[in-house]
Order: C-alpha cells, then sequence, then structure tokens
C-alpha cells in the first residue's frame, strides 16, 4: 500500500449504525391520538347537544298538548253556551210574535214578560225599520241614521227573506255594556228583537277562554312567550308579545300550518334566541291555527358552555 494513503473501512451491512427514523412514528401517533381525542369531544358535544334539544322539544310537547286541549273543550263549550242562549232567546222570541199576532201589545205586557223570561230589552219595529215600542224606560227617539243602521242589520227579517235571526254581540245603544240579540219576524210585518247581557258569556271566556289559559302558561319560567294565531293574524298571546309576524311572510310558519306535525326551530324573539315550537291543531271544525310556544335556552348554552369547558381542559 503505497505511502500516505488511508484505508477506509468497509463494514458489513449488517454491523452500520441504523439511521434515526424512529422519530417519526411517535409524531404520527400522537397525532392520531389528538384526532381521535377531538373527534371524540366533539361527537360528545353534538350527542349532548341533540340530547339538550329533544329534552326542550318533550318540553314545549308536555306544555302545549294539555293547553290545546283545554282551549279547543274551551272553545266548544263556548260556542255550547252561546248556541244555548241564542235558543233560549229565540223561544222568547217566538213567544213574543204569537203574542203581537192575537193583538197589540203595550209596554208594560213587555216589561212584565221581559221580567219573567229574563230578558235585557224586547223591542218592536215597523216594516221600515222603525222601533215603535220597548222595554223598560222609555228610549228616546233616534236619529236617521240609526234606523239605516238596523235596517241594514234586519234585513233579511224586514224583507221576509228569513222568520228567525240571530243577531250576536251587540254594544247596547242606550244603557252601556254589551248585549246579546236575536230577532224574529212579527206577523204582520216587521220584527222583533230580544236581548239578553253578555255578561255571563264574557265572564265564561275570561275564565276559561284562550288569554288565561296562555297566562297561566307564561308562569312556567322555561316559557318566553306563547301565542296562537290564525291566518289573519294572532287569536291570543302572552303578556309582552308586541309583535306577530303573518303566517304567510315566515317560510317555516307556512311549511306547518300546512302541515300536521309539530316543528322547531331557533329564532330571535326580542334580541334573545329561543327555540320555538310550532304546532298546527284546529280550533274549531275547519278553523286552523298555530301554536307557537318560545322556549328559554339558558340552560341549553349553560350546558354546552360546561362541555366545551370540560372537553378543552
Amino acid at each position: 500500500m503505497a505511502a500516505g494513503t488511508q484505508r477506509q473501512l468497509i463494514l458489513p451491512r449488517e454491523a452500520r449504525p441504523a439511521r434515526p427514523r424512529g422519530w417519526i412514528f411517535p409524531s404520527a401517533g400522537l397525532l392520531v391520538l389528538a384526532l381521535l381525542l377531538a373527534w371524540n369531544g366533539y361527537s360528545d358535544y353534538r350527542n349532548t347537544e341533540r340530547e339538550l334539544r329533544r329534552l326542550l322539544e318533550d318540553n314545549v310537547a308536555v306544555l302545549t298538548e294539555p293547553l290545546i286541549q283545554s282551549a279547543t273543550a274551551s272553545l266548544r263549550a263556548y260556542d255550547a253556551l252561546q248556541e244555548e242562549i241564542a235558543r233560549r232567546l229565540l223561544s222568547s222570541a217566538r213567544h213574543l210574535a204569537h203574542l203581537d199576532g192575537e193583538g197589540p201589545l203595550t209596554a208594560a205586557r213587555l216589561d212584565a214578560i221581559a221580567a219573567r223570561f229574563d230578558l235585557q230589552r224586547i223591542h218592536l219595529f215597523e216594516r221600515d225599520g222603525r222601533r215603535i215600542l220597548s222595554s223598560g224606560a222609555t228610549l228616546p227617539v233616534e236619529p236617521a241614521e240609526g234606523t239605516a243602521e238596523r235596517k241594514n242589520i234586519l234585513g233579511p227579517i224586514l224583507d221576509g227573506t228569513v222568520p228567525d235571526l240571530v243577531i250576536g254581540f251587540r254594544e247596547a245603544r242606550f244603557g252601556g255594556g254589551r248585549r246579546f240579540a236575536v230577532a224574529v219576524a212579527r206577523p204582520g210585518g216587521g220584527a222583533i228583537v230580544v236581548t239578553a247581557p253578555a255578561e255571563q258569556l264574557d265572564r265564561y271566556r275570561q275564565q276559561v277562554g284562550l288569554g288565561p289559559a296562555l297566562a297561566r302558561l307564561a308562569d312556567n319560567p322555561s316559557i318566553v312567550y306563547a301565542v296562537i294565531q290564525d291566518e289573519d293574524g294572532p287569536v291570543s298571546a302572552t303578556p309582552g308579545v308586541q309583535e306577530v309576524p303573518a303566517i304567510s311572510s315566515v317560510p317555516e310558519l307556512r311549511e306547518a300550518f300546512g302541515g300536521n306535525r309539530r316543528t322547531f326551530r331557533f329564532t330571535a324573539y326580542q334580541g334573545r334566541e329561543v327555540l320555538e315550537g310550532v304546532v298546527p291543531f284546529e280550533l274549531d271544525e275547519g278553523y286552523r291555527a298555530l301554536f307557537r310556544v318560545g322556549v328559554d335556552l339558558t340552560f341549553y348554552h349553560d350546558r354546552l358552555k360546561e362541555l366545551a369547558w370540560r372537553d378543552a381542559g
């Protein structure tokens, strides 16, 4: 070997030192582990979110179903009471028409009949709508427009189109208050109108109507608002509701109104987020309405925040 020549030591392949490749695998394993933990945390969060929403939706169902049943039953009872009062008044009016056919009635006789049948007023009208006799105190002469209005109301009776007519609720022209009125045709032409105070119906409606039922629902701290509305607008609402969008103006409401199942949506109400349950139902046969209930989301958001903090820790 020549002088100054360096010898190169060649080792067998199996004796060569290994290259430091192992550091790649621990890093990949940590990444996979981090991804799995993140996915588990996300899945846990989403599952909890779905469960919380399901609980809120179930709560809406528990609260609304009894109220809907109560509202529809109350409305039917109210209608039945109104029909019963109308039948009673019509029976009294037909009795008066029979007496009117036998001979002229007097104010004193009208007073006696009104007291006997618990009537508020009895009025006799000519064919042209002029009032010629009334029970109770002497009433002042009406202006011409009063007669014209009455002819419009009593038109089907005065022109002989129908033998009787349920006028319904009217504001009393004299004496104040509301009244419930019916009319029947007089034997010689004209009309007999009898009225009863509307206090009984008003009192019943105040006790079992939609307003009191919604007010009781509003006492639940988880309920932000409740609204019952039909195609024309709100029927009843909890105190504090200032604006009710028309069904036709909100796609979700239009879809719910045309369907038969309960739906839910997150929406804003007076600057706060709520979960709104929308329940289509029939207040009466053929009379569809929507029952909308906004549920407070404080518990929902608090639980999700707690879960997020726990996962982050």
